[in-house]
């Protein structure tokens, strides 16, 4: 996040912002969804309450690692993609995001997908159409209580 932003004709100033204390009613382990990122451990927290711009917080019961991802080196047009995933820490029923990165950099929203699994393991599954381009695609697995990301893992579909 920038110093100051213009947002809907509103200037955000997230360097002068007033600092607030938020308290919990019960402790865990506090991530910072949008930046998807650890900020406390226990029932508080302080940050930064610029006017203007939403912030959204989640408490796991312990920490998690950023999803790993497990998937084909190579794949045909037609073919079927199944991409594995777990993040370290987390528990029970899990929420994930798929996005895939074509090789021209381009994110289609037609693969992005949100699924809740039962356990913290899961598997997302789609089809790379037949006349897909030729190359290195990406897949990055976002855990979505705690907004960490995967690191973006590869697979070239060949002909």
């Amino acid at each position: 996040v920038q110093d100051r932003e213009v947002r809907d004709g509103a200037v955000i100033d997230h360097k002068n912002a007033p600092t607030a204390t938020v308290t919990l009613p019960v402790s865990g382990v506090i991530y910072d969804v949008r930046k998807g990122e650890k900020i406390a451990k226990g029932n508080s927290f302080s940050i930064k309450v610029p006017l203007g711009y939403g912030q959204l917080f989640s408490i796991l019961p312990k920490e998690v690692a950023a999803p790993k991802v497990t998937l084909p080196a190579t794949v045909k047009p037609g073919a079927i993609v199944t991409c594995k995933c777990t993040a370290k820490g987390a528990v029970s029923k899990t929420v994930y995001r798929l996005e895939v990165t074509l090789p021209d950099g381009t994110s289609p929203a037609i693969y992005a997908q949100n699924a809740t699994f039962p356990t913290p393991e899961g598997s997302f599954a789609f089809q790379v159409p037949y006349n897909a381009a030729q190359g290195k695609w990406s897949i990055t697995v976002i855990h979505v209580a705690s907004g960490l990301r995967s690191a973006p893992q590869s697979f070239t579909v060949e002909p």
